[in-house]
């Protein structure tokens, strides 16, 4: 069965939600659900009216999020790390605040905490691609779930279905420093707050270099901002074992942030 066999309803009488690719995918291409008419993202409801715990409400309601709470297909293990999969019944999916090549992210809560839930399709009829993806997402697993700083996002769980992958993580609620830097207009930032910021990140890679772990995607939009106004850093979907005898490959990263 398709992701496409899923219904939709959109919230009506509201603008679309400007999306960004911060942490679903940047290889361009497309998966069934994300290509459905209508699927727009709205952003002028708020995540307390718009969940129910256990599945998605109307205002929330897309394909790849009803994939993950329908109680038709259960849960399968995480092959890797299986003590971390997370008890749909304790979850809620408000809206979607970004998409990307690949699946989108989602406000909500997991045993009461305000959370991100990343959510990635598997087309069953691009295996190539549905490979690729499950790789991806077993290696994001492994890898936030070895991660414990107070600036590198924190791992909740995650969890295995046959047509969707999910992955959960605390949420940071002041958004991006991109969106952040986005938001002052070229207003120049207090340099109190760049030092912390600065400091915040350069902690958060010496720990993630210490256990010879490269991001290879740090970025503006994969630093993300407390409520405290901390850094954390995120999306480790492309980062890699760093091993003496291994050569990087070039396909990985964001190019307009790439050194030259």
């Amino acid at each position: 069965m398709s992701i496409q066999g899923y219904g939709m309803n959109n919230a009506s009488g509201s603008g679309a939600m400007a999306v960004d690719n911060r942490s679903v995918g940047s290889n361009g291409s497309h998966t069934d659900i994300l290509n459905q008419q209508g699927n727009h993202i709205h952003s002028n409801y708020s995540v307390a009216a718009s969940v129910v715990r256990g599945r998605v409400s109307r205002l929330s309601d897309d394909a790849l999020a009803q994939a993950l709470v329908d109680p038709q297909f259960p849960t399968t293990g995480l092959v890797i790390c299986d003590e971390w999969t997370i008890d749909l019944s304790r979850i809620t999916i408000g809206q979607a605040f970004a998409q990307g090549s690949f699946g989108k992210l989602y406000n909500g809560t997991y045993n009461g905490e305000d959370v991100a839930i990343k959510l990635l399709e598997r087309p069953e009829h691009a295996l190539e691609q549905a490979h690729f993806i499950e790789q991806q997402f077993q290696h994001e697993v492994k890898m936030l779930a070895n991660l414990k700083h107070p600036n590198v996002i924190r791992f909740v769980g995650a969890c295995r279905k046959t047509m969707v992958l999910c992955i959960v993580t605390e949420y940071a609620s002041r958004g991006s420093v991109r969106q952040f830097l986005a938001k002052r207009q070229n207003r120049a930032v207090p340099l109190k707050l760049v030092v912390k910021h600065a400091l915040d990140v350069a902690k958060g890679m010496e720990y993630v270099h210490g256990l010879n772990l490269i991001h290879r995607d740090l970025k503006s939009d994969n630093l993300l901002i407390a409520a405290d106004k901390s850094i954390k850093i995120a999306d480790f979907g492309i980062a890699r074992i760093e091993v003496l005898t291994e050569g990087m490959t070039p396909e990985t990263s964001t190019y307009r942030w790439m050194a030259p």
